[in-house]
């Protein structure tokens, strides 16, 4: 049973309000994901989010939902059992299917995140995302607010409040516009490195000091590999079918059916 429904409540991670072709090409990311790594997991889907999927149950997806929750449920149900058994594939091999919520209007290549070189995640435009909520943010901290959290988070770095402007500097960004290097008092970091030590939503963000405050801003949420779901979002709105949108995002792939027994 939960084989069965691991498909459809992982459609979780994508808003149920979505259109339905892109509702469905979520599905197919997900099912395709599942396929690959299910070997991995002896054949169980992991549910944790910061490793694989998050799956939630339907009595999860009520509380969520509230009085929507039916609809919303055969909405998902639909997405999935339209798409049954189709995959993404790269010669002949399900795909890593990563996902995200949000690009910020370009995606990354995977090489600049993960290393190593996959040629079905490379970056590709992600037009239309502007108009909805994650598209960007700001955040802003006191310089001492923004030298603890970095100190704390990165050490070695040993940036001090009164010498921020000559301590912080972005040094490098990829052609998506996500900072790849910057330097951080006396060391160098990635652009990751300094997401997970202020909490940003993405590493496409620029960094303003003035003498009272630090404004990080931020376009897109996520880590930007893969498909972009407002991107999804956007297209389907604009008349694509989830295989138009699943083929932009995922550069090269095929689409296939297959037999997956029980996972649906």
């Amino acid at each position: 049973r939960q084989r069965q429904m691991c498909i459809r409540d992982s459609l979780g991670e994508m808003p149920a309000s979505f259109e339905p072709e892109a509702l469905k090409a979520q599905a197919v990311a997900a099912r395709t994901y599942t396929v690959k790594h299910r070997e991995k997991h002896n054949g169980k889907l992991c549910t944790d989010s910061t490793c694989c999927q998050a799956y939630r149950t339907r009595e999860e997806l009520s509380e969520k939902w509230g009085s929507s929750a039916d609809m919303y449920f055969d909405k998902l149900s639909g997405a999935v059992y339209a798409t049954h058994g189709v995959i993404l594939t790269y010669n002949g091999k399900p795909i890593e299917a990563l996902f995200h919520s949000s690009s910020g209007g370009m995606t990354e290549d995977a090489a600049n995140v993960f290393g190593g070189d996959a040629p079905y995640l490379k970056s590709v435009s992600s037009p239309g995302e502007e108009g909805f909520s994650r598209y960007s943010a700001t955040v802003s901290f006191t310089r001492k607010q923004f030298a603890n959290a970095v100190n704390a988070a990165i050490k070695g770095a040993d940036i001090s409040k009164n010498k921020l402007e000559e301590q912080v500097k972005i040094l490098s960004k990829s052609e998506s516009g996500r900072v790849t290097k910057l330097q951080l008092g006396s060391k160098t970091v990635t652009g990751r490195e300094l997401r997970r030590a202020l909490g940003l939503n993405s590493t496409a963000f620029t960094i303003e000091i003035s003498p009272e405050r630090v404004v990080v801003s931020t376009r897109g949420y996520g880590h930007g590999v893969g498909m972009s779901q407002y991107g999804a979002e956007a297209m389907a709105q604009h008349g694509a079918d989830y295989k138009e949108i699943l083929l932009h995002y995922y550069t090269g792939a095929e689409i296939e059916t297959i037999d997956l027994g029980e996972i649906k």
